[in-house]
């Protein structure tokens, strides 16, 4: 991944205002040493205060596993500075790791 973009963490009541448009995300997670990402398009806001944020993440995609043995994931919005990256995520993963 690139080493020159920050990550700003975001409060709870405040994400709502930037999923409700429904970006693009990137969502990672890790379990035992392994670790994935991968471009999610739907996701939705289940509830207001405490925010809630519902996704869909397939049982064929590793990220699946990961989330479920952990319990957590990352739910990442990208700025337009990472399209480039955002389109090769679920393409090129393990290339972007190395």
């Amino acid at each position: 991944m690139r080493d020159d973009v920050e990550m700003v963490d975001v409060p709870l009541d405040r994400v709502r205002r930037y999923l409700e448009p429904g970006p693009i995300v990137l969502v990672s997670s890790t379990c035992g040493g392994e670790r994935d990402i991968m471009t999610l398009g739907w996701h939705t806001m289940m509830a207001f205060s405490p925010s809630l944020v519902g996704c869909l993440i397939s049982s064929g995609n590793h990220s699946f596993e990961l989330v479920r043995r952990s319990g957590t994931c990352v739910i990442n919005l990208p700025t337009t500075a990472l399209t480039a990256v955002i389109k090769a995520t679920g393409i090129h993963f393990h290339d972007l790791t190395r």
